[in-house]
């Protein structure tokens, strides 16, 4: 997709079941990409098309309007109206590495981060 290549901030793979509003219509989704201003949603939704508007329900009492950008084989990309703030993108971040399902950190120049291991000298 030539959206994903003009992203303005790097995303992290998640894999949360998520609830998704399109028209009035609720369904369930599950969040496969997260960053401040956007994400990828995997949903089974008719109405799902560019350009409609979005409500994203990420957790109980937290919701981001936004837009659909675009919309292919049972995914929609999402760009919100308005920036996550930064702890809900870190519990979502957390969250992924708890679970082990995560990519590597990156750095600022978007260079992978090692994996952390425990250090066997704190013991």
């Amino acid at each position: 997709h030539q959206q994903m290549e003009r992203r303005r901030h790097k995303r992290f793979n998640t894999n949360k079941e998520i609830l998704v509003s399109v028209n009035d219509a609720v369904m369930r989704g599950r969040m496969l990409n997260l960053s401040d201003d956007g994400c990828m949603i995997a949903c089974d939704s008719k109405s799902a098309s560019r350009g409609r508007k979005v409500t994203v329900t990420l957790i109980d009492r937290v919701c981001v309007e936004g837009e659909i950008i675009w919309a292919d084989n049972r995914r929609i990309g999402v760009t919100f109206y308005r920036k996550l703030d930064t702890v809900t993108v870190r519990y979502f971040q957390m969250d992924t590495i708890a679970r082990g399902d995560s990519q590597p950190l990156a750095d600022q120049f978007g260079r992978d981060m090692p994996p952390m291991r425990p250090d066997r000298n704190l013991d």
